[in-house]
């Protein structure tokens, strides 16, 4: 479900808890990066944070890649049929590379074509994996593909790309950043570290660490 919560919304209440509401100390421009690298921020940590779901052209051979912008793999479900990549297809199945190798030792070398029957990844190389059969030389098929984003900037009046229940782990964010601005004085170093730790805590890091699945660990 998209998100419904504006990036003002959340300046509102960073201005509310800094008792800044004329930006005498603080822009709400300041504040709007904070919220865009706030975004980035809890991606990085919770990869599922903001995911996409596209149809995505292959190329030539085994070895492919995720779209520019994108973090990591999370499934590949179908084919979706040549140029423009609008057509349904066969489901794709995942398989790791050693069972793969165990089926058919020259997969890498088989006859090229368009349709992907398995794809292999490693999610200590998140930016790519390997399908079979290989990808013609021409003609590349597309697939479904889900992945996560990297999140792009928002204008103030802009809905935050990331879930509603990122909200206030984008706020502590924020204050966390408006204080290293006066983080010369002590009290505000203490709560720059202090909120910063709160964002964590909001996206589970102490008490329990969130990582997404191993796609290969699916049956």
């Amino acid at each position: 479900m998209a998100s419904i919560t504006t990036a003002q919304v959340i300046i509102n209440d960073i201005e509310g808890t800094l008792q800044d509401e004329s930006n005498e100390f603080w822009s709400a421009d300041e504040h709007l990066q904070s919220i865009n690298d706030g975004a980035k921020e809890i991606v990085t940590i919770k990869p599922d944070a903001y995911i996409k779901t596209s149809s995505v052209t292959l190329e030539s051979g085994i070895n492919q890649s995720i779209p520019s912008g994108g973090i990591q793999l999370i499934d590949i479900t179908h084919n979706m049929g040549a140029s423009p990549g609008t057509t349904l297809g066969a489901s794709i199945r995942l398989v790791t590379r050693k069972v793969m190798d165990s089926i058919d030792p020259d997969w890498r070398s088989a006859t090229g074509a368009a349709v992907v029957e398995y794809y292999m990844y490693d999610l200590r190389n998140p930016l790519n994996f390997q399908v079979s059969p290989p990808q013609p030389a021409s003609g590349f098929g597309y697939v479904n593909m889900i992945y996560s984003n990297t999140p792009t900037e928002i204008a103030i009046g802009d809905t935050i790309l990331v879930a509603d229940i990122y909200r206030t782990a984008l706020f502590y964010y924020g204050l966390s950043r408006a204080y290293l601005k006066t983080s010369e004085v002590a009290a505000s170093a203490e709560k720059a570290v202090a909120y910063y730790n709160a964002f964590l805590n909001v996206l589970g890091i102490r008490q329990q660490a969130e990582t997404l699945d191993d796609p290969n660990k699916v049956t």
